[in-house]
């Protein structure tokens, strides 16, 4: 995870060159957005089923395919 977020980060730079600050404020704000309703959807979950591991989540979301197993 902290790979992903860092690399992330470092593209932050990139985009705002190219899309500009007006570009880079809506699409940051529009990210920001779809993470803080994703993180809603998760927690509504989490309480609707009473799971609490992203493991059982998987399982009771997505039956089988959705539980890790390593």
């Amino acid at each position: 995870m902290n790979a992903i977020m860092g690399s992330g980060i470092l593209g932050l730079a990139y985009v705002m060159a190219n899309t500009g600050i007006l570009g880079f404020s809506f699409l940051l704000l529009f990210v920001a957005l779809l993470a803080s309703y994703s993180v809603h959807l998760l927690l509504a979950m989490c309480i609707h089923t009473a799971v609490t591991s992203y493991e059982d989540l998987g399982l009771f979301a997505f039956g089988l395919p959705g539980k890790s197993c390593y």
